[in-house]
């Protein structure tokens, strides 16, 4: 497994501070997009082509 570097990872939590919210789950600490335009754009961006390869493969 590979691992961020700490420093790194405390400058991107900085930048993005304001765009995510911390919950805890299964005593763990995750990350969640707080607006949903950030999961709608996500989706968008990364899962459409996905979604429409899989209809396609399924065909």
């Amino acid at each position: 497994m590979r691992r961020l570097p700490p420093l790194l990872l405390v400058c991107i939590r900085a930048d993005i501070d304001q765009y995510v919210v911390e919950r805890g789950a299964d005593g763990a600490r995750v990350l969640n997009k707080y607006h949903r335009q950030f999961t709608e754009a996500a989706h968008k961006r990364y899962c459409a082509d996905y979604a429409q390869k899989s209809v396609s493969i399924a065909t």
